[in-house]
């Protein structure tokens, strides 16, 4: 019985932690407002860059998705 349990926690974590990578990075904290910036985040579009707005209230809003690591 604690062999399963082992392996039934093991898996749980597994799962969990693939849900914890896929992040969005709307509605983030940010830190310069009013200013434009380019980032990546693991989990985030393919981990891709992404094209982002820092608003007047200090949170990040993403305004276009690059489609490549280069763009």
């Amino acid at each position: 019985m604690k062999f399963i349990s082992l392996i039934t926690m093991i898996m749980s974590t597994a799962v969990l932690s693939g849900i914890v990578t896929a992040q969005d990075p709307n509605n983030k904290p940010c830190t310069q407002y009013e200013t434009y910036g380019c980032a990546t985040l693991q989990g985030y579009n393919n981990g891709n860059p992404y094209l982002y707005y820092c608003s007047e209230l200090y949170f990040v809003e993403v305004e276009k998705k690059c489609s490549c690591p280069t763009c």
